[in-house]
């Protein structure tokens, strides 16, 4: 009788452990301020090895070699400044892949996390494109504006492009999957909303 006691507490405290822990760990991850949100995610910028949008004329572009700046805003603001922005492509009158993908290089990407949807963070894998390491698996976070509006300001040397969706790349999964938590969590502390139901006039 006395051992199912026992064995019966000792449960009971190993039920009430792992809850606690269960606890703290949850709101180690809803606990933080935006701000602090903000600055974890400033803290990794030197980690995104690649970037890329929906831009005109190209259905989907990742440009790779691109060093970052970030300045944000206590509200949720993001600007990625490129450091090492290129120079522009010599005037032709034919318009080829290579002269229309190198304008569109990024100097400037700019976003508001209000303006994206919590549920459209996504993290997948994405084969590189790198000419030194193009069998090598990376991670991208995608995140996307709510009901895909092109919100997402990518100014690159030629002009301005709006996209509905950013990419960011990450050499480990797991850290892509951490900034995407971070994202999220970012994305419901500034309002940013999930897709909704554009009504019709009639």
């Amino acid at each position: 009788m006395r051992i199912k006691k026992c064995l019966t507490y000792t449960i009971l405290t190993m039920i009430c452990f792992l809850a606690i822990v269960n606890t703290d760990i949850a709101g180690q991850e809803s606990n933080a301020t935006l701000q602090e949100t903000v600055d974890w995610l400033k803290s990794k910028t030197d980690l995104i090895v690649a970037v890329g949008a929906h831009l005109p004329k190209l259905e989907s572009s990742i440009y790779y070699d691109i060093t970052f700046e970030l300045n944000s805003s206590a509200k949720g603001e993001f600007i990625w400044r490129n450091q090492k922005p290129p120079k522009k492509p010599s005037p032709s009158k034919r318009v080829d892949m290579p002269r229309l993908i190198k304008e569109n290089v990024p100097t400037e990407i700019a976003v508001s996390l209000s303006d994206l949807n919590p549920d459209k963070v996504e993290v997948s894998s994405i084969k590189s494109a790198t000419v030194m390491d193009p069998d090598r698996t990376w991670w991208q976070v995608k995140l996307t504006a709510t009901n895909a509006r092109p919100l997402i300001r990518w100014q690159g040397i030629e002009g301005e492009a709006k996209s509905e969706y950013l990419i960011l790349v990450f050499e480990e999964k797991e850290m892509a999957e951490r900034i995407a938590r971070a994202f999220r969590h970012g994305i419901k502390l500034s309002g940013g909303k999930t897709d909704t139901a554009i009504k019709e006039p009639f």
